[in-house]
């Protein structure tokens, strides 16, 4: 916040209030984060959008994961997060 009060001071303007500039900086971090994450999600394919989509479903153990007859098993997000001792 103190590189936009030097700003105003150098170019003469009015600085703003504490509580506007904040709501300045939110609003502006915000519609990049909203464009940023919408560009990625542009370029994803419809199978990986899938792919990501069965990850972050509910995840309960099923019989499913008992026997497995497939040559490439599915990652579950519970076996992600034990993994790396997020859950």
């Amino acid at each position: 916040m103190g590189k936009s009060y030097h700003f105003f001071r150098e170019h003469k303007l009015e600085p703003f209030t504490q509580l506007e500039l904040e709501r300045h900086v939110r609003s502006a971090q915000c519609s990049f984060e909203n464009q940023f994450f919408l560009s990625i999600t542009e370029q994803l394919s419809a199978k990986t959008v899938n792919a990501m989509d069965e990850l972050l479903q509910d995840d309960e153990i099923d019989s499913e994961d008992e026997v497995s007859t497939e040559i490439t098993p599915k990652i579950k997000l519970r076996c992600l997060k034990k993994r790396f001792g997020w859950g």
